[in-house]
């Protein structure tokens, strides 16, 4: 498995729900890119928060 840790200002979350991936946070109107905390349904990070990098431009955006 590969990671790419992207460095910059992450960007505000308001949102009260907790987003699972980069295009719930898309149709949810976060349309910009950049570092997000997201809520994967995982066992590996048993619901635990983890912060990622969203890219909300390429190809209509909504990638994690």
């Amino acid at each position: 498995m590969n990671f790419i840790i992207f460095k910059g200002p992450s960007i505000s979350q308001n949102a009260t729900s907790k987003p699972v991936d980069c295009e719930e946070l898309l149709r949810n109107g976060f349309n910009s890119s950049g570092v997000y905390t997201i809520w994967p349904r995982s066992r590996v990070t048993e619901d635990r928060p983890i912060q990622v990098f969203c890219d909300m431009d390429t190809d209509g955006g909504g990638w994690t």
